[in-house]
């Protein structure tokens, strides 16, 4: 499942990196990485709400609720989110460089680097937190993100 690249691993997970102390046998780590990576780093020509909300339906919870950069969003707005993000980005590679699972719940520290629609570069950082429900998808986020952007890409991390 993993090659290693200096102090990142790759997975088998296309646009996914992992330190190598990451525990990829964990069943939450997992899903949190599929779910990253099919719904971000997977690029979309024509992304709708109906699209996003067939995949992020797989892996998030319809009671989710995120607090993430001062704002509170339910199930839809994370997919408003999502679609926002998709509506921007042409895919995104992420680098989680800490993660930290105990029972239900999963702790991250990530990079990003996404490629705009229009060639341009956005990259930021994010620490969160995500409890799963009993199903295995995740029903709680607490995040804190930074664009290393400025201007209209700020608030990435965050838009809907």
């Amino acid at each position: 499942m993993t090659a290693t690249l200096g102090d990142r691993v790759a997975t088998n997970l296309p646009g996914i990196t992992v330190s190598p102390t990451v525990d990829l046998q964990n069943t939450h780590v997992t899903q949190l990485l599929t779910a990253v990576q099919s719904i971000l780093c997977t690029p979309e020509t024509e992304p709708s709400h109906e699209s996003v909300d067939a995949i992020a339906r797989k892996y998030f919870h319809e009671n989710y609720e995120q607090h993430v950069d001062g704002k509170v969003r339910n199930y839809e707005g994370l997919v408003s989110h999502l679609l926002a993000q998709k509506k921007v980005l042409d895919g995104m590679d992420v680098h989680y460089e800490r993660v930290i699972a105990k029972g239900n719940m999963v702790a991250t520290y990530l990079h990003v680097k996404g490629k705009k629609k229009d060639g341009s570069v956005v990259e930021g950082s994010a620490i969160a937190v995500f409890k799963f429900a009993e199903d295995g998808r995740v029903i709680r986020c607490d995040e804190n993100s930074e664009m290393h952007a400025a201007g209209e890409d700020a608030d990435l991390g965050s838009r809907t």
